[in-house]
């Protein structure tokens, strides 16, 4: 059964009232064991039967250990019944959060005033990978954050990630949560998570849309991240530059044309090159520093990139361009090396 947020609200209140009836009970249970020490001490002053004041009350005194006793087996089992309630509600309002059609505002709010779950300003949502199916549970996380383990691509939402301390104690938290394909010496290209940019509450859809776009590339080799962690504002410009992967082998293969007519070997050595000497402002030294080569290997290279593209190198709309091309070519070069590695692993 599925509960409203009004009457989940009703019926974590009336648990909340139980366990404090509960709580109490040892006091009332005392105050109940005096009053019957004296009623037998005046049934012995007035020569009554004071042994049938004892009687009377142990069996008081058992019916009321019992009713205590179903009392607390009741509060028990309504508290983990309203817990699990609870938890399902949070899901469900992570998955309204995250929605590509969010819900209505007054929605969201009920539904985050039932489950005791407060409405920040901004939010970051995080695309988890697979997980080690022996891991059992959620990752060790603050309370605020929204968990969903069961969906088909793993998630969670963070309040205030920006807050001071907040990034550093989800990092560690996701640290201690083992994922598939994931070691610590990078012996596989396994990633845990993809952190996705701060954005206002109602646009959270657009973080997660990012988080996992920066872990399938992180997976595939073309981001990088810290202890298994890729995060989106250290990748932008990956993010922008390989949105539609298509696209950037269109304009690769178009801006690169006169690449393709050398061998592959010398064709990725200039491409290098000319990425390098672009880079470091048309500074052969630099270019040179980069590459790990004499500068004067990289001014022979540059006479035979001038002999391909011409006034190209010159136009600065041309150079925007050749720049592009060439980090889309090197990222997409990185992601089938990754490929190559992981097929030689799997053989």
């Amino acid at each position: 059964m599925v509960m409203t947020a009004a009457l989940l609200t009703s019926n974590i209140q009336v648990v909340r009232h139980t366990g404090e009836l509960v709580a109490e009970w040892p006091s009332v249970s005392a105050q109940a064991f005096a009053a019957m020490q004296r009623l037998r001490e005046l049934a012995r002053q007035s020569d009554g039967d004071a042994e049938l004041f004892v009687r009377i009350g142990e069996a008081i005194f058992c019916y009321l250990d019992e009713l205590a006793a179903a009392c607390s087996a009741g509060y028990a089992e309504a508290e983990d019944e309203f817990a699990g309630e609870t938890e399902r509600q949070r899901r469900r309002l992570l998955d309204l959060l995250i929605a590509e059609q969010p819900a209505a505002p007054e929605t969201i709010s009920g539904l985050a005033r039932a489950v005791g779950w407060r409405l920040p300003r901004q939010v970051a949502v995080v695309a988890l990978a697979e997980r080690v199916r022996s891991v059992p549970g959620p990752p060790p996380l603050p309370r605020d954050v929204l968990v969903s383990l069961t969906r088909p691509q793993p998630c969670i939402l963070v309040p205030d990630p920006d807050a001071p301390g907040r990034r550093g104690l989800l990092e560690a938290g996701l640290r201690n949560w083992p994922t598939a394909g994931w070691t610590r010496d990078r012996a596989c290209a396994g990633y845990l998570a993809a952190l996705g940019p701060a954005v206002p509450l109602a646009r959270a859809s657009g973080s997660l849309r990012w988080a996992r776009r920066a872990l399938a590339l992180a997976q595939r080799g073309q981001a990088r991240g810290a202890d298994g962690i890729v995060r989106c504002d250290e990748h932008l410009a990956t993010l922008v530059l390989l949105a539609d992967a298509e696209l950037a082998d269109t304009l690769s293969g178009q801006v690169l044309a006169p690449l393709r007519r050398l061998p592959p070997e010398r064709a990725d050595r200039l491409a290098l090159t000319l990425l390098a000497w672009l880079e470091s402002a048309d500074n052969a030294g630099a270019a040179a520093r980069r590459l790990h080569v004499h500068p004067q290997t990289v001014r022979y290279r540059l006479r035979q990139l001038t002999e391909l593209f011409g006034d190209r190198l010159d136009d600065p709309e041309a150079r925007f361009s050749l720049q592009v091309a060439l980090r889309a070519r090197q990222l997409r070069a990185a992601a089938t090396s990754v490929s190559a590695d992981a097929t030689v692993r799997s053989g």
